[in-house]
């Protein structure tokens, strides 16, 4: 089964190199298991994030940078990132570390074992948080 990994950002460049180090585990992990494409949709950023995303990521052929000529918004980014994956799941996540990277195992398992079609994290779940805001 592979799995596409969209994740949209925007005006990261701060957090690159520390963020992109925890989305090099998580691949590593998944990678086990399950075929794995990343696809990064940089929203226009002006800082230099999109140069910074490919150099982390240049000798993976798997990851995808993608970017908008200017701000278009994360629903945007989105739809742009799906237009460009080919995987059997779509898991989506935030860049600036909002859900643990850490977790989407523990969603692909919950969706393989209760055969759901969707399946989503949210920090208003009773047991739900979000850690490491920026």
């Amino acid at each position: 089964m592979k799995l596409s990994l969209v994740i949209p950002v925007y005006n990261e460049s701060a957090g690159v190199t520390e963020t992109t180090l925890n989305i090099h585990s998580a691949l590593v992990y998944l990678r086990q298991s399950h075929d794995i494409e990343l696809i990064l949709v940089d929203d226009g950023s002006r800082d230099g994030t999109a140069d910074l995303l490919r150099a982390a990521f240049a000798d993976d052929p798997q990851v995808q940078v993608i970017s908008h000529p200017h701000n278009r918004g994360i629903g945007a980014a989105l739809r742009t990132g799906f237009q460009h994956v080919s995987g059997d799941i779509i898991i989506t996540t935030d860049f600036d570390g909002s859900y643990a990277f850490s977790m989407i195992p523990q969603l692909v398992a919950k969706m393989q074992v209760d055969r759901a079609d969707i399946v989503s994290a949210s920090p208003y779940h009773p047991n739900g948080s979000a850690q490491g805001l920026r």
